[in-house]
């Protein structure tokens, strides 16, 4: 150290050695800092993904804009001509959230057929048939994407209907989610072979609405995923699944999850079909028949 006039002050020699420590030291610290939030990506990207798709929007106007106000990129799927399927796709779409058609379709148990909604696709209908009521369906609903069948346990059990359908479907430049409500449905099948883009329901969310169900329920939705490296799940705007999803949606990454859109499932599918790595059948599915 030197003193001048009562003021002490180092070396310069050891302020060269600071600022040429400091500047071997500056590269590795800024590629840290770069490198961080890519290593973060990486690791999200490489993790199980899980799709979800709400139902039966359009007619209870609270608890939809509930499942709007869930985070992250739920899609929602907006029955045909019922009376909020404007302002429902317009606030879905300002929230970030994907919108489908949920088209009714004939079921089983015929005492169900009137709580089908307008816009049902019926195993008596011809093939013009089918196509006008599926054109008006998606007239009422323009904003969506893609088209994912309520109930129907009866209809995606034909053949002939299911590719009526898919060619149409494919015209129009939606893709299908096979909701399976039967676990005889040919609905992804037909899909498929009309090159449309498909999914198939992995679980039900809220078949049964009790607490520990729908826990369960949700549990099995990460186990699926950690076992096939996705899954997809549908729920409907009951209190109980809203609650559920509120309280679960912001703690997946510590469940080693994430949530993507549909759209970005669909990719995933495809890519793992090309790859030869798709899981062969459909996991965990319990059919609902509705």
């Amino acid at each position: 150290m030197h003193a001048i006039g009562g003021f002490r002050f180092a070396q310069p020699a050891l302020h060269f050695r600071t600022l040429w420590t400091f500047l071997k030291v500056c590269p590795l610290l800024f590629l840290l800092v770069w490198l961080t939030p890519a290593i973060a990506a990486a690791d999200t990207a490489s993790m199980p993904a899980i799709a979800i798709i709400m139902d039966d929007i359009g007619y209870r106007h609270r608890e939809d804009l509930e499942v709007i106000a869930l985070p992250g990129a739920l899609a929602v799927s907006i029955l045909p001509h019922s009376p909020h399927a404007d302002e429902m796709a317009s606030l879905a779409a300002g929230a970030g959230k994907d919108v489908m058609l949920h088209l009714p379709m004939e079921p089983l148990q015929g005492e169900k057929n009137v709580a089908l909604g307008p816009g049902a696709l019926m195993l008596d209908m011809d093939r013009v048939g089918l196509m006008r009521t599926l054109n008006l369906a998606l007239r009422s609903v323009p904003a969506a994407i893609g088209v994912n069948n309520h109930m129907g346990s009866l209809l995606t059990r034909d053949t002939q209907h299911m590719q009526w359908l898919m060619e149409s479907l494919r015209i129009h430049g939606k893709f299908f989610v096979d909701s399976v409500t039967s676990h005889s449905s040919v609905a992804a099948d037909v899909a498929q072979r009309k090159g449309v883009p498909n999914l198939r329901r992995d679980i039900f969310l809220d078949d049964d609405r009790g607490a520990r169900n729908l826990q369960n329920n949700f549990q099995e939705l990460i186990s699926v995923a950690r076992r096939k490296g996705s899954a997809l799940a549908i729920g409907h705007p009951h209190p109980e699944t809203i609650a559920l999803l509120r309280t679960e949606l912001p703690r997946l990454h510590s469940l080693g999850v994430r949530l993507v859109s549909v759209p970005q499932l669909l990719r995933m599918h495809s890519h793992d079909v090309e790859t030869g790595t798709a899981s062969a059948g459909v996991s965990a599915m319990r059919p609902t028949l509705h």
